[in-house]
């Protein structure tokens, strides 16, 4: 994991190297067709690319729509930590993450962990067809038509996931694809859960422990069997 830093529009915000990631200016094409997760380089081949902000930092308010068209803001998250990925159904990488990203919202998610996953998609349906297809089970349906994320994050390509603490701040983001449920993207999450402690409920998954580990010791954490 490397940590750099950049002035980006609208506020400070650190870019990784883009990996397996589809040029934002297609996000304009308004494509239909769901997109071939065959047709793209396996994610678990790339190394682990989340990029971590010199402090955090505050995150602009942003909306955007749950399956139900009801306005969500990330302040409705504000006591759990959120991993905001911007995907469309038509994104080869954006779909080709999406099973990890189920993994990791069924692993953490009791641990104070949500992953939204926010289509510009403009039609809930097509969202929940991919997700029928391709059974993605824990992760929900939700869309910016309107692309209020991309621009409140200055989004240049797709996917792209911002790691954002419970006080609303963003702490690591990556541009492109990857595998979120391998050891290191694990090891990311299980961090920042760990560090807050007091809010994360741990009587209500019994069969979560914390492991102590030494600092490079990647596999440690908090665990769910």
């Amino acid at each position: 994991m490397r940590i750099w830093g950049k002035l980006a529009v609208g506020f400070l915000m650190v870019s990784s190297a883009a990996v397996a990631q589809q040029p934002y200016d297609n996000i304009y094409n308004n494509p239909t067709k769901a997109a071939d997760p065959r047709k793209v380089i396996d994610p678990r081949d790339i190394p682990f690319g989340l990029t971590y902000m010199p402090e955090p930092l505050p995150v602009q308010p942003v909306l955007f729509y749950n399956d139900k068209a009801e306005p969500v803001t990330l302040a409705d998250y504000r006591d759990k930590v959120v991993l905001l990925n911007m995907w469309a159904t038509w994104c080869t990488p954006c779909v080709y993450e999406m099973p990890s990203l189920d993994k990791l919202q069924r692993r953490y998610k009791r641990a104070g962990l949500e992953v939204l996953t926010v289509s510009i998609d403009k039609d809930p349906e097509l969202i929940r067809t991919f997700f029928l297809k391709n059974k993605i089970r824990y992760l929900p349906v939700m869309l910016d038509p309107e692309q209020s994320i991309a621009k409140a994050f200055s989004v240049e390509s797709m996917p792209s996931t911002y790691l954002i603490n419970r006080e609303g701040q963003l702490v690591a983001m990556m541009d492109g694809a990857d595998d979120w449920f391998s050891d290191d993207a694990r090891t990311a999450i299980e961090d920042i859960l760990k560090n807050d402690l007091p809010t994360v409920k741990f009587e209500e998954n019994p069969n979560m422990k914390v492991i102590e580990v030494t600092p490079g010791d990647i596999p440690g954490g908090i665990h769910t069997e």
